[in-house]
């Protein structure tokens, strides 16, 4: 963490130890001074060497130092200095690692302790007016040898500038030398700026800002949506790392994930919100610009970082309620399996509790609630009303346990086919989805005299619900949904569970309303927030 910072904003004509009082001037320079300009810069106001050392132990014997240095004019030298010695000793007193722009380019320089300058490496270049220039110096290493690294990243573009004189995108040391000479500098000592020469408010090197100690890079957190309603989209960003604190955050709302942050609305200056008044079925994404104390700034701008998410639909809230019929393997058991998956649902949807309820246990197969000529079978009448009542959004059918050896796959299509319409005849407001519950199975030699199971038959009637789902228009507003294979597997490789070889025990009838309602929300969610047209848009905007 940088130990030292300053942007030097204060009022022009400021003396940079007025405006801060741990610069302290240099006791062998102490002739001028460095002062604030009208664009909160320091520059020298007298013909002398200006060096001052921020007054603070750096707290560890390596560390970098930077200054940003303003072109206003091509005229004198400014820079950073690392382990500058503070005695007023004048055989000692200068010892610093100092990196220097220059008219003529950059220098590293290695200051003895008498003053005398040792040019460790350059690299020749004319700066540009207008130009900002980061200087970096760090020494590393007490022993008997001192690698001194120099770097320099020219702000406009954020190149840095090679040992041969070339600029990179990639961040680079134009020099990275190793000092051994008996002058070398380990003592810690202090962070220094340094300038040399008469400047103006338009003219000169002006040193715009100053940070010493490592760990200086801003990183800004990880974003992510974290609720959504189709008119609101709550999000969560992880603060930054790096940089120089205090930090403040500014969050933006887009729906373009490859626009600058600051082209969308400022919705916030907090990590955690969310965002109101959105329109239903959209892409929406939040970005983070953060700033730090040295006036550093970073943006989300990849899709690792940014919070995208989309609204909802309107007419899709999720908010069920749920019905069942089926017969004795899925009416049985406390909890019943549309029991259990209404509390494992509540739990994923983030909600207090889901009402479900359930009626009929089939004897003889589907004909409990069809009847021989197809009508509707007292217990189905009954079923509808009582789902009628409850104002149920979700009617579950999860019949078939021993169908295989009483009708064909036509049959059976036939009679499910009509046991639909007559819950859409007697349908009321607030059914929204039917679902039709592939079955579990049951063992050869289990319940019912142990009659041969034709699983053959079995899929056949997982087949015909697929089949039925897919022929069906939902021109009634009333959808239908095939439920999870997964049932009839769960049987087929737990067959533990099975009392009797055919009645599943609590733990299977358990672990069935699980499935069921994982299902459910996968599909859900699939319907809500991953529609083909989003998807789309996702893939165009970030091109995987």
């Amino acid at each position: 963490m940088a130990f030292g910072t300053d942007t030097f904003t204060n009022t022009a004509g400021t003396a940079v130890s007025t405006h801060n009082a741990l610069w302290v001037q240099h006791p062998l320079r102490a002739t001028g001074a460095l002062v604030i300009t009208d664009a909160n810069r320091a520059r020298g106001n007298a013909n002398a060497h200006h060096l001052f050392y921020y007054d603070t132990d750096p707290g560890a014997d390596d560390y970098p130092v930077t200054v940003r240095v303003r072109v206003a004019s091509v005229l004198n030298p400014a820079g950073a200095a690392a382990r500058q010695s503070t005695s007023s000793n004048g055989a000692l007193g200068f010892a610093a690692y100092h990196t220097r722009l220059e008219a003529t380019g950059v220098f590293l320089y290695r200051i003895n302790g008498d003053g005398g300058q040792i040019t460790l490496a350059s690299v020749l270049f004319t700066p540009t007016v207008g130009e900002d220039y980061d200087l970096t110096v760090y020494p590393q290493g007490v022993g008997a040898t001192v690698t001194v690294d120099g770097k320099v990243k020219r702000v406009s573009d954020s190149q840095y500038l090679t040992s041969g004189a070339t600029w990179q995108a990639g961040e680079v040391n134009f020099a990275s030398i190793a000092d051994s000479s008996a002058s070398r500098i380990v003592a810690r000592n202090r962070a220094a700026i340094y300038e040399f020469g008469i400047s103006t408010n338009s003219t000169g090197f002006h040193i715009d800002s100053f940070s010493a100690g490592l760990d200086t890079v801003l990183a800004v957190g990880v974003g992510s949506i974290t609720d959504q309603t189709d008119t609101t989209m709550s999000y969560s960003f992880v603060a930054a790392t790096g940089g120089t604190d205090p930090k403040t955050y500014a969050i933006y709302r887009l729906t373009d994930p490859s626009a600058n942050a600051n082209t969308g609305t400022l919705i916030d200056t907090t990590l955690t919100g969310t965002a109101t008044g959105l329109t239903p079925e959209t892409f929406y994404c939040f970005k983070c610009i953060v700033t730090d104390a040295v006036a550093a700034t970073e943006e989300t701008a990849d899709a690792a970082v940014t919070a995208i998410g989309f609204t909802l639909p309107a007419d899709k809230d999720i908010d069920p309620t749920f019905h069942q019929i089926g017969d004795s393997i899925t009416t049985g058991g406390t909890p019943t399996t549309v029991a259990k998956l209404a509390t494992v649902l509540a739990t994923l949807l983030d909600v207090g509790s889901i009402t479900s309820g359930i009626n009929g246990v089939g004897g003889g197969g589907m004909g409990s609630f069809v009847n021989e000529d197809l009508s509707a079978h007292a217990n189905l009448t009954g079923a509808i009303a009582a789902a009628d009542t409850a104002g149920v959004t979700d009617f579950n059918i999860a019949l078939g346990i021993n169908d295989p050896e009483n009708f064909t796959k036509a049959q059976w299509k036939a009679r499910y086919v009509a046991l639909i319409g007559h819950i859409r005849t007697g349908a009321w407001p607030e059914l929204a989805r039917i679902w039709l519950l592939p079955n579990t199975g049951r063992l050869v030699g289990g319940g019912n005299g142990g009659n041969q199971v034709n699983h053959d038959r079995y899929r056949e009637y997982q087949e015909a619900i697929r089949e039925i789902v897919a022929e069906d228009d939902g021109a009634d507003g009333i959808t239908l949904y095939a439920g999870s294979l997964a049932r009839y597997e769960y049987v087929l490789s737990h067959p533990e569970r099975l009392t009797d070889g055919t009645h599943l025990d609590q733990t299977g009838l358990d672990q069935i309303g699980t499935l069921d309602a994982h299902h459910w929300y996968m599909t859900m969610l699939h319907e809500a927030y991953l529609r083909p047209a989003d998807v789309a848009a996702a893939v165009a905007a970030y091109g995987e």
